[in-house]
Formats: C-alpha cells, structure tokens, sequence
C-alpha cells in the first residue's frame, strides 16, 4: 500500500473518530444537563405566557431581542429564539400579522426581510443575532404556533391513555 493511501485512511480514521467523540460528548452533556434544559424551558414557558397577556404579536420581536441583549452568546440568543417563537404562538391570533412576511422558498426576501425588521425594530440592520432571532417569524408564519393562546384542556380521553398503560 502506498505511503499516501495510508495517510489518507488516517486521515480520515481520525476524522471519523473527532465526529464520533463530538457527537458522544454532545449527547453525554444533554444527557447530564436534561433537568436544567427542561426548567430553562418551563421558566421560558412561564415567562411566554405572562408576556403574552396583554401584548400583541409584534411585540415578541422586541422582547425577544431585549432579552438576548440581557446577556451575550449563543445560548442567550436560542432562549431569545424560543421566547419568539412561544410567544407568537401564545398571543391572541392577528390575521394580518404574517401579511408582508416572505416565504421561506424566496430566498432573497428571506434574506432581507429580518434586516428591515431589525431596523423597524430599532435594532442596526447588520446586527446577526436581531436577523436570526427575526428570521423565527418567517418560520412561524410558514408552521404556526408553537404555544396555543392558552393552555390546552385536559382531554376527557386522558384517563383511558392511564388505563392502557396500567395494563389488565
């Protein structure tokens, strides 16, 4: 076998083991850290609701961006995201909300339609982390809420699921 080859198969044995090791260790951390992501979710959740209560739609790109100025990084900027995307679902429905807002298979408005968001917003046009954030109502407006106005009903089915679990 030539020298290269054998280089090349290193090469990509150790490739193949970096991914592996990033995917273990990515699973490994959402493994020890589940109970902490999950109130993290509830407390977003909780927050999402009491903000809802008297807002309108377009006033959950403005919490979400004041939120993600709380604090910098790329995990302050993910809770911002789902606040946004909870709290478009949890507000009373707008028919119009979504009037203006592209779809995501145009690609060109998609692109620039958060910049000019961001700037309605008071936030600069070439600030990343407002165009991602916004770029959550494209999403919204194409798959709906994420949050229902308010919570879901128990359903009257719920106790046959308990039933069916419990066994005979």
């Amino acid at each position: 076998m030539k020298q290269s080859t054998k280089i090349l198969l290193a090469l990509v044995a150790v490739t193949i083991l970096a991914i592996l090791c990033c995917c273990c260790g990515s699973g490994l951390y959402v493994y020890k850290n589940r109970e902490a992501m999950d109130r993290g979710i509830h407390r977003i959740e909780a927050d999402v609701r009491a903000f809802a209560e008297g807002h309108e739609k377009d006033d959950c790109l403005d919490e979400a961006l004041r939120r993600a100025r709380r604090e910098w990084g790329l995990p302050s900027e993910m809770k911002a995201q789902m606040f946004l995307m909870m709290c478009l679902g949890a507000t009373q429905p707008d028919p119009t909300f979504c009037d203006g807002v592209p779809r995501s298979d145009q690609i060109l408005q998609v692109a620039t339609w958060p910049m000019r968001e961001c700037t309605r917003h008071h936030a600069r046009a070439d600030d990343q982390s407002c165009v991602r954030i916004a770029r959550g109502i494209v999403n919204y407006c194409e798959s709906g809420p994420f949050l229902s106005p308010s919570p879901p009903a128990e359903s009257p089915d719920a106790g046959l699921d308990a039933e069916v679990d419990a066994g005979p």
